[in-house]
């Protein structure tokens, strides 16, 4: 009885780790963009071209993609965006029950929107130093971008 050797060969499915694009603030307006630690052509940007950038990106990408901001204190923002897909419908489990839907623009495609309701609100002193307290009554709705930063406010009940 002969025995055949088998040889086995791995096949690739694909990259196993995401892209990883990092956002390196300069100072408080320019930024380096960095695709898998290579500068990206066009790489410098200003803080307010940072969204339309790694929008473009994220959507020639393809796939979910690592996003690291740092500021230039070391701070860092990450989260992993997806690319945009076709219209996405909002379910009843995204709504406040009996309030209708919130809708707003400018955020990345594929970043996490939270719906906030602010419960309460105070003003700053002279120093810009604030304290409030958690008082319901104030019925403020916002969606908040968790990596741009971009708020949108319900006009209605503001």
């Amino acid at each position: 009885m002969k025995h055949r050797r088998r040889t086995h060969m791995p096949v690739s499915s694909g990259r196993a780790d995401p892209t990883q694009i990092d956002v390196v603030m300069l100072g408080d307006d320019l930024a380096v963009v960095r695709r898998d630690n290579i500068t990206v052509p066009g790489g410098y940007v200003t803080r307010a071209q940072i969204p339309r950038r790694l929008s473009d990106l994220v959507s020639a990408e393809a796939a979910p993609t690592s996003v690291v901001i740092i500021e230039p204190d070391g701070t860092r923002h990450t989260d992993t965006l997806h690319p945009p897909v076709a219209e996405i419908g909002t379910s009843p489990s995204t709504t406040t029950p009996g309030q209708p839907p919130l809708h707003g623009d400018g955020f990345l495609p594929g970043e996490e929107v939270q719906l906030l309701a602010l419960v309460s609100a105070t003003r700053a002193d002279a120093d810009g130093h604030a304290t409030a307290g958690a008082a319901h009554g104030q019925n403020v709705a916002l969606l908040y971008g968790a990596i741009s930063g971009t708020v949108v406010r319900d006009p209605e009940r503001i």
